[in-house]
């Protein structure tokens, strides 16, 4: 612990015995005072009798004071907590291994050209998804609190004197706020509530984050490679800046959740639509302000000045806002003419009419275009300056978040779909799940590569079969933008082999969702993701997929989609099913598999990691997980749920987001080139395979002789456990 840490840690503790005086009594702050010592000295020397002395002080209390004491503690805790991470950021450039500089300059010692690591950021692209945590139950208004005092800590540790009495009295005021407030939620979430959440992360984090980590790329590569890099190269910028894509599970994830429906899904769309249009509107004004450029001064590209004419033709609202103002300020026409398309998108939106009804753009595409005419008309004539900064960064974010802010995946239970299914298509011979397996596919091909589709009956249908159909048309009625649709994947939960897939391809052929195209094509709007979650279905995953490649219809399925994949693994169901070790093993070996076999076929292969926030649920440093991947498994794209427990913590604050999207695209970058830096470079010895696989069986029969073999165990775990 260094000094600062020290210093602010004996701050904190002062300041929260100060509040909990001022609020509870001179008499509770010294009870506990007495608690937490006698606490500290167990925890460095344990003492039998300091031991019973803090049981028997607790026991005399009453429920009504132990829970305050708690209380006390947590607050405490929360504060400590702070004030780590602050010491983590403060000293984070000191000894970070993990970020670009250090994988620019491991990358470049190993004689990797500018060229090959140009390659690799151009194929480049890790995805990141929000899911919620319903056992999350912290208020986010309280991590605001926190946030504050954060701030204020690191003003504090730069201040004089003079003034650092006056951010303690604030740290304080914040302090006693927090030991005021209800810090629970009273009732849990709605799948809408956690939409809200995580439109809170988007704005106020991530549309800051995202850029600033994938500038630092070019930067950082810039830096250590000198003039040689290619940073600069307008397509290797383009690749860097679309580098990192954000995901979303709320309000599309209702495996296990009837609350999230199709009505949920649609107001979940509009929601973080509307969040992204609002703030790229609230972008526009600051950048009117800046560009006050004359064209008496500086001319503007042909291009520019006939775009700018058509919107003084087409929008009467832009004649009102420029007349009698400075005709010459031509920049400032443009960006007005954008401000009001964008409030003329949202309300088409707003009144649910067709993209461009109001004179609004259509999609992202459209608004970037209007940019880049002013960023090339600056830049043509000797501006390139004004084009640093707020104007590309905005044009970044478009290219990031597009209108829609999230690419929102619709994640349901394979035996939800099996139902829907078995009510709308149905073989001669009686219940499919009856039929041997390749019977099961050749009636399932049939289906999908069918000219004609089943009629979909208006009412007869269950509630879940209906619900599983209303997803599915609500998917299928979504404009298809040429950055691509609000939601492109399909997650089965709970795949156990490939016909589950083909259950939900015949059923998204049904709403039109995929469709045959002429004589022998074949079209589909969305990719389908098998989840393989437990050892047996991980274990017979490469089985499986082969089944699906040699599909005849599936073929058809993948060629649409460019010849595509995506797979996602299941570590929490895997790990509860056999135990850590022997979860990590089948993972490890399902992965190697799976990545031979794409290969194999000419298929490109992207893994989506189920990883949670504890390590039984997969958790731990997320760029050490991607570093020890299987070699040849990454090959430049990733995609990882960030679990709601982990958010705060993670993308909880600018400087943390940032840090972490960085080691995250570091880690990435360096599994996919290799060059003899990674855990991954190497193959591992066969001995070691050998003994990994022992190890991995015996821990496999010992945890499940634990779990389920032992009277009582379930019982008593849930006794201990929360």
């Amino acid at each position: 612990m260094d000094s600062t840490m020290k210093d602010t840690f004996e701050f904190l503790l002062e300041a929260h015995d100060r509040v909990i005086a001022e609020q509870k009594g001179a008499s509770y702050a010294r009870s506990i005072d007495e608690i937490r010592e006698l606490a500290q000295r167990l925890r460095t020397r344990y003492a039998s009798k300091d031991e019973k002395k803090l049981i028997r002080r607790l026991r005399r209390m009453k429920v009504e004071e132990l829970i305050e004491v708690a209380r006390t503690f947590t607050l405490l805790f929360w504060l400590l907590n702070v004030a780590e991470e602050r010491h983590a950021e403060r000293t984070r450039s000191r000894v970070d291994r993990d970020g670009f500089r250090a994988l620019f300059s491991r990358l470049r010692k190993a004689g990797l050209s500018p060229k090959a690591i140009a390659s690799g950021i151009s194929d480049l692209r890790v995805t990141i998804v929000l899911t919620a945590h319903p056992t999350e139950a912290l208020r986010w208004s309280l991590r605001e609190t926190l946030d504050r005092i954060d701030r204020l800590l690191a003003l504090r540790e730069k201040a004089r004197a003079t003034s650092r009495k006056q951010i303690e009295d604030e740290i304080l005021a914040e302090i006693t706020g927090l030991w005021l407030s209800t810090t629970l939620r009273t009732r849990k979430p709605t799948p809408l509530d956690e939409v809200r959440y995580a439109i809170h992360v988007l704005q106020t984090v991530l549309v800051h984050a995202v850029p600033e980590a994938t500038s630092r790329l070019l930067v950082e590569f810039e830096e250590v490679y000198g003039h040689r890099s290619p940073a600069r190269a307008p397509e290797v910028e383009h690749a860097a800046h679309r580098s990192l894509r954000i995901g979303s599970w709320m309000g599309g994830d209702r495996d296990g959740n009837p609350f999230v429906t199709a009505e949920t899904t649609r107001e979940a769309l509009r929601l973080y639509r509307a969040a992204i249009l609002e703030h790229y509107r609230s972008e526009i004004p600051p950048l009117i302000e800046r560009f006050t450029i004359s064209d008496r001064r500086t001319p503007i590209s042909e291009a520019l000045a006939a775009s700018i004419e058509e919107d003084l033709a087409s929008l009467p609202l832009l004649r009102e806002r420029t007349e009698g103002r400075n005709t010459s300020e031509r920049y400032r026409i443009k960006l007005n003419a954008i401000a009001i398309r964008l409030e003329a998108t949202l309300e088409e939106d707003r009144k649910n009419l067709s993209p461009g009804e109001l004179g609004g753009y259509p999609n992202a595409q459209a608004m970037r275009a209007d940019l880049e005419l002013i960023r090339e008309s600056l830049i043509e004539n000797g501006a390139r300056r004004m084009v640093e900064g707020p104007l590309d960064e905005l044009i970044v974010l478009l290219d990031v978040f597009g209108f829609d802010f999230v690419s929102l995946d619709i994640r349901q239970n394979q035996a939800k779909h099996r139902q829907a299914r078995a009510e709308l298509i149905c073989p001669a011979e009686g219940p499919l799940e009856k039929l041997p397996l390749a019977k099961q596919s050749a009636f399932l091909e049939d289906v999908i590569l069918a000219e004609e589709t089943i009629p979909i009956p208006e009412s007869g249908l269950s509630d879940d079969a209906r619900e599983v159909i209303d997803t599915l048309r609500l998917v299928a009625s979504l404009p298809v933008p040429p950055e691509g649709r609000a939601i492109r994947d399909l997650v089965i939960s709970d795949t156990e082999n490939a016909i589950p897939v083909l259950e939900l391809l015949a059923l998204c052929r049904q709403v039109g969702l995929a469709r045959p195209a002429g004589a022998s094509g074949f079209e589909s709007d969305v990719n389908i993701v098998p989840l393989f979650e437990s050892i047996e279905s991980l274990r017979g995953a490469v089985s499986s997929m082969d089944r699906l490649y040699r599909s005849k219809a599936y073929r058809r399925q993948l060629e649409a989609r460019g010849m595509r994949q995506q797979i996602m693994l299941g570590y929490s169901d895997s790990m509860k099913d056999g135990g850590y070790l022997a979860a990590c093993a089948a993972l490890e070996e399902v992965q190697r598999g799976l990545a031979r076999q794409a290969e194999d076929e000419g298929i490109r292969l992207e893994f989506f990691h189920g990883r949670g926030g504890t390590i039984a649920r997969g958790g731990g440093p997320t760029h050490r997980a991607i570093l020890a991947q299987p070699r040849g498994t990454v090959k430049g794209r990733i995609k990882l749920t960030e679990q709601g427990e982990v958010i705060a913590s993670k993308y909880g604050r600018r400087s943390a987001a940032a840090y972490h999207l960085e080691v995250l695209l570091a880690a990435t970058l360096e599994a996919s080139l290799g060059g003899g830096t990674g855990p991954s470079s190497k193959e591992p010895l066969p001995v070691w395979r050998e003994t990994f696989s022992f190890l991995a069986d015996a821990s496999r029969e010992a945890y499940r002789d634990l779990v389920y073999g032992t009277e009582g165990f379930v019982d008593a775990f849930y006794a201990m456990t929360p």
